[in-house]
């Protein structure tokens, strides 16, 4: 138990850094004044939108390394906080005095010990300033999360194995990027599937336990993201608590929706994008909103229009379904607003947004499938549901073979059966013979 322990804790501290940490200190300046809602928001889309880009381009590239992937993320890193220039100098001078022999390595971990210890304390002085006025509310919702981790998790620290058939196929396509190929099985999402592989060549993480609790740990983001939308849309702040509360303990008897929480706690792709759509929701509304205020003749992309973009772009990046039910649920929002929306000055920054979400997240799957590699087998048969031609060709590989297995079995059994039957056959028309001559 200590092992699954210590890996779920590798697991989250990946999970925290590559979602939140990483984007917050590149960011910084574009996030600087902004509140925590901007901040999630942000980081929690754009971070897997550039894992994706990056894994995707070098393997378009056919560059795509451990050590590339880690020399650039952490290269990024390093390059962004030396830009500040007290740090810079703060950094130079310590090392200049470390070489010159003047400073002993202890006293050098003590002072980088002292400047951690005060970077931590600004930081929190800051979250002091960005929760004023709402602690409780924030302290009822991280309760709520803990739960939630706890709650998901706890199947996976009873049976350390998958518990969903998908995630063996997803397994496979993420190690084909740990080999250097991408889209192994044909092109397909694989936003999270790349978030994966960088968990596993920056922090070292096996694909396998990032497999087994990511999805426990990243509910969290979906619990959020409900969180932030229905902030915006209901006059009671404490009402979205109770839906919450609702969701994760009142026992529903019922298989669809037994089924339907139960597939949270397993890291598949349609369930990791999830927390996208509601994003989408809240910052299409926070756009319509921000075009009715009086006086406003702001144009262009304003801050709720971009992040409607990477909250699109990121929903398209890691599963179809996703955007998909996220058109659905804008639109049961826009109705209430339709005549915002089809103003001159919204329609043409709306329709701009989407499209550069859409060119954002298809384009290494564009340009993968232009080089030669073909659709994986679930869009051909997708797209034959609609066309309402589903045939074995548009299946995919996975069916074909089940499918194939059980016609072969299908087969033995009956080439079994007439084996037997035939022997039978025989013994009875001997004992027929023998009974008519003894008659």
């Amino acid at each position: 138990m200590a092992y699954w322990i210590l890996e779920f804790i590798k697991v989250f501290i990946g999970y925290a850094f590559l979602m939140y940490v990483w984007p917050s200190v590149v960011f910084r300046k574009k996030l600087s004044g902004k509140s925590l809602t901007f901040r999630f928001a942000f980081c929690s889309t754009v971070s897997v939108l550039l894992l994706n880009t990056l894994v995707l381009g070098l393997g378009l590239l056919h560059i795509l390394k451990g050590w590339i992937v880690f020399a650039a993320f952490y290269g990024i890193f390093a390059a962004s906080i030396l830009r500040e220039g007290k740090l810079r100098k703060y950094v130079s001078r310590q090392l200049q005095t470390l070489l010159a022999g003047t400073l002993g390595w202890k006293s050098l971990l003590a002072d980088l010990l002292r400047e951690c210890k005060a970077l931590i304390a600004g930081l929190l002085g800051k979250l002091d300033e960005k929760t004023k006025g709402k602690k409780i509310e924030y302290s009822i919702l991280s309760v709520l999360m803990v739960f939630a981790i706890i709650y998901f998790s706890y199947g996976a620290f009873q049976n350390h194995s998958y518990g969903w058939g998908d995630m063996y196929v997803h397994h496979a396509w993420i190690y084909g990027l740990k080999e250097g190929q991408i889209f192994s099985a044909g092109v397909y999402p694989e936003a999270m599937h790349c978030f994966v592989y960088c968990m596993d060549a920056l922090f070292g993480v096996s694909i396998y336990s990032c497999l087994l609790f990511l999805g426990e740990i990243h509910v969290t983001a979906l619990l959020a993201a409900v969180y932030c939308l229905f902030r915006e849309t209901l006059r009671s702040k404490y009402t979205v608590y109770l839906i919450l509360a609702a969701f994760l303990t009142i026992d529903v008897v019922c298989v669809d929706e037994i089924y339907g929480i139960s597939r949270l706690q397993y890291t598949i792709p349609q369930e990791f994008g999830l927390y996208t759509l509601f994003l989408c929701v809240m910052y299409l509304v926070r756009f319509m909103r921000r075009n009715t205020e009086n006086g406003n003749k702001k144009r262009g992309f304003d801050e709720n229009l971009f992040l409607f973009m990477t909250s699109l772009a990121a929903s398209l990046a890691l599963h179809f379904y996703v955007t998909i039910m996220a058109f659905f649920l804008c639109a049961s929002f826009a109705v209430f607003g339709i005549n915002r929306i089809f103003r001159k000055r919204n329609f043409w920054s709306l329709a701009a947004a989407i499209l550069v979400g859409v060119i954002i997240s298809t384009t290494p799957m564009v340009l993968a499938f232009a080089s030669g590699i073909p659709l994986q087998g679930s869009l051909n048969w997708g797209m034959n549901i609609i066309n309402g031609t589903d045939t074995k060709e548009g299946r995919t590989k996975a069916a074909q073979v089940v499918t194939e297995q059980g016609q072969k079995t299908e087969e033995n059994k009956a080439a079994e059966a007439d084996s037997n039957e035939a022997p039978l056959s025989g013994q009875s028309k001997l004992h027929n013979q023998v009974k008519a001559t003894d008659k």
